[in-house]
C-alpha cells in the first residue's frame, strides 16, 4: 500500500505499475483531473501521523545526518529514537489525564 499526496496522482508512472504489482494506492485525484478516482480518506487523513513521526525523529541529529556507517548500527540508532518518542508520548499522556506521572509509566508498565 502506498499512501501519498496530490503530486503522485499520475496513471502512467504511479498508479498503473502500483496496481499491476497488486499494490493498493492511498492518493487524492488532483483538481484539474478529468475522472475522479475514489480513495480511502480516512486513511489519507491519518498520513500526518506518519509525517510528523519522521518529522521528531529529524530532530535527532544523529538520524538526521546518518550519523551511524553501517545499516545495522542505524536501524538500531532509529529504534532507540523511536522508543524515546514513545516513551515521551507516554509520559505526556499521563500528565494530561492524571496531573502527574505515575511511577508505573517511568519503568514502562
Amino acid at each position: 500500500m502506498l499512501i501519498a499526496d496530490k503530486a503522485f496522482d499520475a496513471d502512467a508512472r504511479v498508479l498503473e505499475p502500483l496496481a499491476a504489482a497488486g499494490k493498493n494506492a492511498v492518493i487524492p485525484p488532483r483538481a484539474n483531473r478529468s475522472s475522479l478516482r475514489d480513495y480511502d480518506r480516512q486513511l489519507y487523513g491519518e498520513r500526518h501521523l506518519i509525517e510528523n513521526f519522521f518529522a521528531k525523529i529529524k530532530q535527532f541529529r544523529a538520524i538526521a545526518t546518518r550519523y551511524e556507517k553501517t545499516a545495522r548500527n542505524f536501524l538500531a540508532a532509529v529504534h532507540l529514537v523511536a522508543s524515546v518518542i514513545w516513551l515521551r508520548a507516554c509520559r505526556q499522556l499521563a500528565v494530561s489525564t492524571f496531573g502527574r506521572c505515575p511511577r508505573a509509566v517511568w519503568l514502562g508498565w
